[in-house]
């Protein structure tokens, strides 16, 4: 998983009450490690020096067969190579196999955890019965973290931070404001943070900089992503692949008849927010005018918080159905572009459902117009469809979508979203 997700407080909470050995590895190299690692051996089983890997192994090996332990590796990519993975190989077949005892591989190098425990030329490929992704927290589980704050700032500051616990954990106030303004305008410890994520992750992290930039400032197709770049189209395909491999973009999936191009987009919340919004906004921030300052970028906020709310009822869609497609839906003709926000099939019962979406994050009420427009843009696919109307609304729906009594509409407002209300019934 990601960095900040939370996979070391995790495991250090399962060890909790176990007999368990903890080692954390360390960009040092072998001789910082192995001096680390005797450290940690020798309060278990006395004094210690281990000369190589083939130690710290016969180590492991003695500590599991004597009784059960729990034992982590974290940040194993730190150490990784050919010759600690095979060591690791014959350690998991043969003493850790006769033992009671549990290893823990963990990584926040997702592409490398992902070589090690997914490539069959791998020593590693095979040997573990459970290879677990920490994704992030969702909206109601971050609750824990904003016992005082309301509905609303809630959810604005996930749809920028996304579910990673550690930057909630760090957001003390009680509203949306004052996390932006201590965050980034008073203490701008954040600002930096996507670029320092990227720099951990990737072997050239400025082009990765650079094409995240590309696509956040609406470069979409690989050519304009390349050009932008200056990269060739190939080097820029392996990278786009490296960013979809660990969840930062994807690629739209047009639904229906939309025209069948690659569209990238920055899908991960917490690098959107940093690569498609801050170069927009940095120029404001001023620790010693920061009332001023979140007037000015607080429109740009409220925008980037509408397209992200489409991202976040996707998901509910995803939580609430059996998805079996979904998608987006768009035409451009006589100059004129037209979109349906989500457009997904499900099926409930043994009965496919085909959704139009319209997802509204403003303070003005979704009106009957915006339904209309809606079904104008759907009509086209009614023969081929069986259709529900999903009408997403933060703020409510005004009195003739209230009072109409249409059985392919479903209106789905605040108390909805916010989990006080169940799902709705297709």
């Amino acid at each position: 998983g990601r960095r900040r997700v939370g996979k070391t407080t995790l495991l250090e909470r399962f060890c909790e009450g176990k007999k368990s050995l903890f080692f954390k590895c360390l960009k040092g190299g072998e001789s910082a490690n192995l001096s680390y690692f005797s450290n940690l051996l020798s309060k278990k089983i006395g004094e210690i020096t281990l000369s190589s890997y083939l130690d710290f192994i016969d180590s492991l090996e003695s500590v599991c067969l004597s009784d059960k332990h729990v034992i982590v590796i974290d940040e194993y990519p730190y150490i990784a190579s050919p010759l600690v993975s095979s060591l690791i190989q014959h350690f998991i077949d043969g003493p850790l196999k006769r033992s009671e005892s549990m290893l823990v591989l963990c990584g926040s190098s997702i592409s490398t955890m992902k070589k090690e425990g997914e490539d069959s030329t791998k020593p590693l490929f095979g040997r573990f019965r459970r290879r677990i992704s920490l994704q992030p927290l969702s909206f109601s589980e971050i609750r824990c973290f904003h016992p005082d704050m309301s509905n609303i700032d809630m959810l604005k500051l996930y749809l920028i931070m996304g579910g990673i616990p550690k930057y909630h954990s760090e957001m003390v106030s009680n509203t949306f404001e004052g996390c932006i303004k201590e965050n980034y305008l008073c203490n701008d410890w954040m600002v930096d943070e996507a670029e320092r994520l990227i720099e951990s992750e990737f072997s050239n992290p400025q082009r990765v900089i650079s094409i995240l930039h590309a696509i956040g400032g609406g470069s979409t197709s690989l050519k304009e992503i390349s050009q932008k770049v200056g990269i060739d189209d190939t080097i820029c395909s392996k990278c786009l692949s490296q960013l979809m491999d660990v969840g930062i973009v994807s690629k739209l999936n047009p639904m229906f008849d939309a025209p069948k191009r690659a569209v990238y987009y920055i899908s991960d919340t917490f690098f959107a927010f940093h690569f498609s919004l801050m170069p927009k906004i940095v120029a404001y921030f001023d620790e010693n005018h920061v009332d001023e300052s979140y007037r000015l970028i607080e429109p740009y906020i409220n925008t980037f918080l509408g397209k992200q709310f489409e991202s976040f009822c996707s998901d509910s869609i995803r939580e609430w159905y059996l998805t079996l497609d979904m998608g987006t839906w768009w035409m451009d003709k006589d100059d004129v572009h037209s979109e349906i926000d989500i457009v997904a099939k499900v099926s409930v019962n043994n009965v496919r459902f085909d959704l139009f979406c319209e997802c509204k994050f403003r303070k003005s009420l979704f009106s009957m117009r915006d339904y209309i427009l809606l079904r104008d843009r759907a009509e086209r696919f009614s023969k081929v469809s069986n259709p529900r109307y999903l009408l997403f609304s933060i703020s409510g729906f005004d009195d003739d979508l209230l009072d109409l009594n249409d059985p392919s509409v479903r209106l789905i407002g605040p108390e909805v979203l916010f989990g006080n209300s169940d799902c709705p019934v297709l």
